[in-house]
């Protein structure tokens, strides 16, 4: 594949060897289509110093989302955030749509409005293709005790940063408050 008789390659940032199989695997589907990609491991410090500075083509990445959507999604999608060392619009979003769609959601005073709104917001981002998704995970994995008991029924969304609501969790012989 070339754009303007440039063949397409791109270096994709990574910082373990987790994030190395995976980028490798991506890389050798993009070889089929004659696009170049190569993986580069760095260090913590460098990986985090190229993050803060927008300073890669590609890097992978994972999201924790919120239970509700709101003043985080201008930190990450605002083309305000674009000029700001350290946001996490890590795919360079910029989009007068996203910006409208964004304060939508913060104007929305009830849960259907912010449903609607988030929605939105949700479809002008995908159609923007910022990101490609290489796993999903759609349960949480929790090695424990067998002493341990927990409620049949979780949360949709884990609490940050522990990703799991431990606290609603028990001893088999105590009762659960």
């Amino acid at each position: 594949m070339q754009k303007d008789g440039v063949p397409v390659a791109f270096e994709i940032m990574i910082r373990d060897r987790d994030e190395e199989r995976l980028a490798r695997n991506f890389a050798a589907s993009l070889k089929c289509i004659g696009v170049e990609a190569n993986p580069r491991l760095f260090d913590e410090v460098q990986y985090q110093r190229r993050r803060q500075r927008f300073e890669y083509d590609m890097m992978t990445g994972q999201w924790l989302p919120a239970a509700v959507p709101g003043q985080e999604q201008l930190n990450r999608w605002s083309t305000e955030s674009l000029i700001r060392k350290n946001s996490f619009n890590l795919a360079g979003a910029a989009s007068p749509a996203i910006d409208a769609a964004i304060a939508n959601l913060l104007a929305s005073r009830t849960g259907e409005d912010s449903i609607w709104a988030a929605r939105a917001l949700d479809r002008i981002l995908l159609s923007g293709f910022y990101f490609v998704p290489l796993q999903h995970a759609n349960a949480i994995w929790c090695a424990h005790t067998a002493a341990l008991r927990h409620p049949e029924h979780t949360p949709l969304f884990p609490m940050f940063p522990f990703g799991f609501t431990l606290e609603s969790w028990w001893t088999q012989g105590a009762q659960p408050r």
